[in-house]
């Protein structure tokens, strides 16, 4: 259908429906549950977005930035403190 048909078809739908409470409440309900559903999905989308390597780049820079000042522990330094702090899993 054109876009045209179809908006006529909806707007057929929607006046009869208009026309019987029970419907109308059934037909807000399922439209909002529609809307929710389609709300949610976007966001888990927007949510596990991959980076870019723009992204990815200045991530990296940072970090490396850091870890050259001495604001970031090495893998050695941070086995080394939780073995200290958490002697009794390592036994």
């Amino acid at each position: 259908m054109k876009s045209m048909e179809l908006q006529k078809s909806l707007l057929n739908e929607v006046a009869a429906i208009l026309d019987d409470e029970e419907m109308t409440e059934k037909a807000l309900r399922s439209i909002r549950r529609i809307k929710a559903k389609v709300a949610k999905e976007q966001k888990v989308e927007e949510e596990i977005r991959p980076y870019t390597p723009q992204e990815l780049k200045a991530e990296l820079d940072e970090r490396l930035a850091r870890m050259r000042a001495g604001e970031e522990l090495s893998s050695e330094q941070v086995f080394k403190r939780m073995e200290e702090k958490y002697s009794w899993l390592c036994e």
